[in-house]
Formats: structure tokens, sequence, C-alpha cells
């Protein structure tokens, strides 16, 4: 009978088949621990991720908060313009300390006079600058005794409490200035202006007056560029009582502003722009301007500046909250050149003081580009 021990006995075949498949199982179980370590870290990193949003979203309790010891704003300065004959509204931005009285700061800055050479300043220099204090609506603003001696002449007078006041107003805090002078309230300046009450900001500055109107006038107020050609500068012309206030403004404003004064201030259109239209609707100014060649519409004139004037004129007579500008009856924006301007009334530092501008290009620069 045959021996069956050699069948029974497996090949080496068949032990290397073996050895094979025992590597296979250590390389998955390495690789199914790999992913559960993988996984695991995932959920960890989730979870910390969680946490900490939840702990930030509270306030991260228990560190203590870095308080805020300062911030940048922007405050409203009147000054003089070249010609020392108009007040300009100057934007300065400034560093505000924590605690610190805007409307006090921004009286010291006013006081202290403008950086930019191409302006003047209003308050006369080395002496004191006013200390102010608030009650309620009212900024007291107290001047030291040196200023009596600056007190006269009426214009001098008058554009000096017309620039403080409209830079008190304009801090947003008080909306009226009590004058006292070295602590001690004051009755009445040497000019006979009345200090027994509050003054109020004038609703009217830099009048231009028309001696060729015959009957009831009023004032209207348009924007232009001043001496210098770098501030927006508001004109008030005096006009028939009986003429439409958006219209006259617009029209006068695309024309040569009055040449009072030398320096004179600049025009804030070329030549030749012309109001077609103008529809002030649920608080939007519909103004439709023909041009002599739309193509090359303010190409040497900043269209910026421009839609900043027109809205300014036109929010000062009737209280629009955004423009809307049609050249030769096409609407501004549907140029190529003009196709990204940012809303006029969402900027609230317009007239930034030149010497912080940053390239200091000045206001009325070039903005012409292909239509």
């Amino acid at each position: 009978m045959a021996s069956t021990k050699g069948q029974n006995k497996p090949s080496s075949s068949s032990k290397s088949g073996k050895k094979v498949s025992k590597n296979d199982k250590a390389r998955a179980l390495a690789f199914r621990r790999g992913a559960t370590t993988v996984i695991v870290l995932v959920i960890l990193a989730l979870i910390g991720y969680g946490g900490y949003s939840i702990w930030n979203f509270f306030g991260r309790p228990g560190i203590p908060l870095i308080p805020v010891t300062e911030r940048t704003v922007c405050v409203e300065l009147y000054f003089y313009d070249n010609a020392v004959a108009f007040l300009v509204p100057v934007h300065r931005n400034i560093t505000l300390e924590q605690g610190e009285n805007l409307t006090d700061r921004a009286v010291k800055e006013w006081a202290t006079g403008p950086d930019d050479p191409y302006l003047a300043r209003i308050y006369p220099a080395n002496i004191p600058v006013p200390g102010v204090t608030t009650s309620g609506d009212v900024a007291i603003v107290d001047f030291p005794a040196e200023i009596a001696a600056h007190m006269s002449g009426t214009r001098r007078e008058t554009d000096l409490f017309d620039a403080l006041t409209l830079t008190v107003a304009a801090a947003g805090e008080c909306g009226s200035v009590r004058i006292t002078i070295d602590g001690a309230p004051q009755d009445v300046t040497p000019e006979g202006i009345d200090l027994t009450e509050p003054l109020k900001p004038p609703l009217y500055i830099n009048r231009v007056s028309d001696s060729g109107i015959e009957g009831e006038s009023k004032w209207v107020p348009s924007w232009f560029l001043d001496s210098s050609g770098r501030y927006l500068l508001p004109l008030s012309i005096e006009t028939p009582i009986d003429a439409e206030d958006a219209s006259v403004a617009v029209e006068k404003l695309l024309g040569d502003p009055p040449r009072l004064t030398y320096p004179p201030p600049n025009p804030i259109a070329p030549n030749g722009y012309r109001l077609e239209r103008l529809v002030v609707e649920n608080g939007i100014g519909n103004v439709d301007i023909t041009v002599p060649s739309a193509e090359t519409a303010f190409m040497n004139y900043d269209v910026n500046t421009f839609r900043r004037a027109v809205y300014l004129t036109l929010k000062a007579c009737c209280g629009v909250t955004d423009i809307n500008i049609k050249l030769n009856g096409r609407d501004l924006t549907d140029y190529l050149r003009f196709g990204n301007l940012a809303p006029v009334s969402n900027e609230t530092c317009w007239n930034l003081e030149y010497s912080t501008q940053v390239p200091d290009t000045g206001i009325n620069s070039t903005s012409g580009d292909s239509v």
C-alpha cells in the first residue's frame, strides 16, 4: 500500500502563499490604525474649534479684555481760504484718547490752525487756545483774556463766531455755543454781537450779494473749488425770491464762480456744461447735463469732486440723500471710465486737509479714460 505522507505535506508554494497573506493583513491593520488616528485627530480638532468659537462668542471668559484707549475720528474745522475771504470746511483725521471730549478737541484743533499753507487761520495766533465744557446741547467756550485785543471789526468777529459755531456743530455733540472770556459771561462784543444767548451756527456762509436783483431775494448755496483748487467751498449766492432753488443752485455750480477776491474761487466743471433737466424725487436728485463731448467729459477735472459738489449743493437746498447724473441723456455710470464710482453719500471725510493726503495730488486732478 502506497504511503500518503508525502501527499499531505504542503508544497513550498503553499507556504509562500501563507506568508503573503500575513503581510497583507499586517498592512491592512496598519492602515486601519492610521485612518483611525487621523479620524480621531480631526474629531478632536473640530471639538477644539467649536469650543473656542463658543468661548470667543461669550467674550472669552476668564481672559481680561484689553480696553480700547484711543480711536481715529474725522473732525470738520472751518478756516479761511487762500484769499482770506471765504470760510472753508476742512476735514482732519485725529486720534481721540479714551474719555477725551470730541467737542473740546475739535475746538482745540480749530484754534491751533491749519497745516496747509494754502489755508489761513481764523483764531488769532500766539494766544492760548479756548477751553470747552458742555452743558446739554450747549458748548461753553471760554476764550482767554488776550482775545479782547482781537475783537474789533464786524467781519472779524462774525467770521470768528461763524467758524467756531460751525466747527462745534460739526462735532455732532452740541448745537450752539455760549461765549465766556476768562471765565466771565459776556453780554455783547465790541461790534455789537449779542452774547446773552448761545450762538447758533449760521444757515448761510460766504454770502455773495447781487445788487441787480429787484425786490425780495434769498440765499442759495452752490459749491465750487477754493482759490487753491484743493478744497470744496460753499458760496451762498443771492437770487430772486421766486427762483427755483435746485435748478438755480446747479446752474450756478456749472458756471464760473463770482470773481470778488484775488485769487478767486475755481470752477467745478469745464466750460460749456449746461443743465438740461433736474428732478428731485424720493430724495434722489436726478441731474441731466448737456456736455460738448461725452467722450472727453471731465478729462481734466475730477469727476468725483464734481459729483460731491452737486450732491452737497442739492443736499443744502433740497435735502437729497443721493444723486443720479446723466451726460447727454446717458447715465454717468454707463461710461466705461465712470463705471465703478462709489456713492457720494457714504463718505464723511471728503475735504481732507491737503497736507495729510497721500499722495498730495490735489483735489482737481485728471480722471479721463476711454469711453
